[in-house]
């Protein structure tokens, strides 16, 4: 069992153990809120921000050029390869794509408010383990059948299928009859129980508020998976098979809000090539895309661009290895931990001042760290009296201990830029208040400092800046930051690296906070809108 305790950017949201706190006392929609709030962070990182090398821009053409027909609607998007189930999109744009052609039972917006689509009501049990669900009447597919709890069931275990997007399947990982041994879940998963034509229940095995992210999955029915052919539930439908760019979307009629004022939608492929050429000559009315430095130097000199901005993240996460024998088994342990690394001073001597919010929180059981005080501030007078309170007493030289045991624990930390210089720091601090660090390389392990591209939804983590060292010019950084001495020494290159990646054409990858702004002064007026929900104004 791997438990852990949060490093995280303070965003926004509340902690899991808050938030668990919060639905003892409330029910159904401002239960549901509460948990929206827990899991805005993950539906924030699942949406777009995979595309760690690139800034992702979002172009909107304000003003229409006088030769263009005011019915014809283009949209641009980046990577397609057909992937419009939202089971099975994988990039940025078949993802926006999808969200107009699949509704989900339920939305979480960016200030962590639920916003209920296809779903009329959400209920959570006293034990937060059960969600009842109850869907708007009268709700059809785009061909006009009638849309069922009996199916909505059977296009969410599309979600849980084996090839789908890791955080729906860490979802249905915690329903109750998952079968991780199986690519396909069985129709009659005991975890999703269909009470009539409007009713589901979720049953999962843990109380945990993510398990809400089932619910922002979209729904669609597989007419014919074999030629990628479903029946839609979203403002638009698509003709035919989405199998090469430029397809063709119509509205649909059937849509639960009412048909989109935008009857028609183009989809045409953008790239590097044809990028330039297709904003400044208004050949694409909006378009969502991943540019690089040097790309979006040429918009800008152009006029199409001349403001964007970005930032280099990567997810940390130092897991707590809860095994029976395991000290840090025990919660006392794990918070004396927590109070005794100096968090911050650990990744401003790293990074730079611009990072220096970047590990400020550590919180048990979190994705996404709270707007709240931390849980746990560097301390080392709490850490000691944590320890104190249960049972541990300092000996002769200086090490807590408990019945004769010292308290000892086994660090692994590897896959990080800075993981032998987080050992140094960390080691240091533990001894400060006396607690052993012994390091492994083994699986055998209390404590793991690691970096994951996508964190289970149970796991926490910091941003710490990863630099992209492609560019021959400045690649002899890496060599000199990996024989850093210290942390001063590192974060004095890492300050003179940043000077020489401001000069040189590398990527500039996502900007943490994941909204740009983009100005134009051509022949359109461009405004960069919500990133995460791209083309929902289409539909309004």
């Amino acid at each position: 069992m791997m438990d852990v305790f949060a490093v995280i950017q303070t965003t926004g949201g509340r902690t899991l153990e808050k938030a668990k706190e919060f639905l003892k006392n409330k029910k159904n929609r401002t239960a549901v809120a509460a948990a929206a709030a827990v899991i805005l962070g993950i539906a924030m990182y699942f949406g777009l921000s995979r595309g760690g090398n690139n800034a992702q821009v979002l172009y909107k053409a304000e003003k229409k050029l006088p030769d263009k027909k005011s019915s014809e609607m283009v949209i641009g998007i980046q990577n397609y390869q057909g992937g419009l189930h939202p089971a099975f999109a994988e990039y940025s744009g078949e993802k926006a794509l999808s969200e107009l052609l699949f509704s989900p039972l339920i939305r979480i917006n960016a200030d962590g408010t639920t916003e209920y689509v296809l779903a009329d009501s959400v209920d959570v049990s006293s034990d937060h383990k059960e969600y009842t669900v109850k869907l708007k009447s009268g709700l059809k597919y785009s061909d006009g059948s009638k849309l069922t709890a009996d199916k909505v069931k059977k296009d969410l275990l599309l979600l849980g299928d084996g090839r789908s997007s890791f955080a729906y399947k860490d979802c249905f990982a915690r329903l109750k009859g998952y079968d991780s041994g199986k690519l396909t879940q069985a129709e009659d998963l005991e975890g999703i129980r269909v009470e009539d034509d409007t009713t589901l229940i979720f049953k999962f095995t843990e109380a945990d508020p993510a398990n809400m992210y089932l619910f922002t999955g979209g729904i669609g029915e597989v007419s014919d998976r074999s030629k990628n052919k479903y029946l839609y539930t979203g403002a638009y439908r698509l003709k035919g098979q989405p199998a090469n760019l430029p397809i063709e979307l119509k509205a649909n009629p059937e849509f639960y809000d009412g048909e989109a004022q935008q009857k028609k939608l183009t989809v045409k492929n953008i790239n590097s090539n044809n990028i330039e050429e297709m904003l400044t000559k208004g050949r694409a009315d909006i378009a969502q895309f991943q540019a690089n430095k040097s790309l979006i130097a040429s918009l800008k000199k152009s006029g199409v661009i001349s403001l964007y901005y970005g930032s280099s993240d990567i997810q940390t996460v130092l897991d707590f290895h809860q095994g029976k024998k395991s000290a840090v088994n025990k919660k006392e342990v794990r918070q004396a931990v927590c109070y005794a690394f100096q968090k911050e001073t650990f990744v401003k001597e790293s990074a730079g001042d611009s990072a220096s919010q970047s590990f400020s929180n550590f919180k048990e059981g979190s994705f996404l760290a709270g707007r709240e005080k931390e849980a746990y501030p560097y301390s080392k007078e709490d850490a000691v009296k944590t320890l104190e309170r249960a049972g541990y007493k300092k000996n002769k030289k200086g090490i807590f201990e408990k019945e004769g045991k010292e308290l000892s624990l086994t660090l692994k930390a590897d896959g990080i830029l800075y993981a032998d210089l987080f050992v140094k720091q960390f080691s240091k601090d533990m001894k400060a208040v006396g607690i052993k660090v012994q390091t492994t390389d083994t699986s055998e392990y209390d404590l793991y400092y690691h970096n994951t591209a996508v964190p289970g939804l149970t796991s926490v983590g910091g941003f710490l800046d990863e630099r992209n060292f492609q560019d021959e010019k400045i690649s002899a950084y890496e060599s000199k930051l990996k024989k850093a001495g210290d942390l001063k020494e590192a974060g004095g290159i890492c300050r003179e690296l940043d000077e020489k990646i401001m000069e040189q054409a590398l990527c500039m990858p996502v900007y943490a906070e994941r909204k740009f702004t983009a100005v134009g002064n051509g022949s359109h007026n461009i405004k960069v809108t919500n990133v995460e929900q791209p083309f929902s104004e289409l539909w309004k």
